[in-house]
């Protein structure tokens, strides 16, 4: 962060959530906008409502999304109800190249969801799923990448 930083960056989007406390840490320290993994999308699902469905192709993910989300809802004092959608297959056809598999599944699993308010994708890497989601459910739906660069470009004025 403080080599980026320094070299100019305007701004910092991590996408891991994993180092989670080092993020935290580098927020508290600069005052450039460095957005977590899935801040914006998370914002923006609670702005869409209280059910939101979270899809995953990796199970510890839909817990811990889960848990930023919850959290989230309890800081700004709204009720939320998570639905967690495991999408099976999906990993393994990604995993194997058969990215078209991967993109289907994803897409069959958000056209059975109902009665929510939004549907999150996950994980950064279910991003290239999103033309095939949206095409499948008039629901909307949010993924981390788009959603971080909207708020990124907002913060910077742009």
């Amino acid at each position: 962060t403080d080599y980026a930083l320094d070299r100019g960056a305007d701004g910092i989007l991590y996408s891991c959530s994993a180092f989670r406390e080092c993020i935290d840490a580098c927020i508290a320290k600069h005052d450039q906008p460095l957005l977590k993994p899935n801040e914006a999308m998370i914002e923006a699902a609670l702005n869409q409502g209280r059910r939101i469905a979270v899809l995953a192709t990796v199970e510890p993910t839909i817990t811990s999304i889960s848990a930023e989300i919850e959290t989230l809802a309890i800081k700004t004092g709204r009720p939320v109800t998570v639905i967690p959608i495991m999408v099976e297959d999906a990993f393994d056809a990604m995993a194997a190249g058969d990215g078209a598999r991967h993109d289907r599944l994803v897409a069959a699993a958000a056209k059975d969801t109902t009665n929510v308010d939004v549907i999150v994708l996950s994980q950064f890497t279910l991003s290239r799923a999103a033309p095939a989601v949206q095409a499948a459910t008039d629901i909307p739906i949010l993924n981390s990448p788009a959603a971080a660069v909207r708020k990124m470009r907002r913060l910077l004025g742009g």
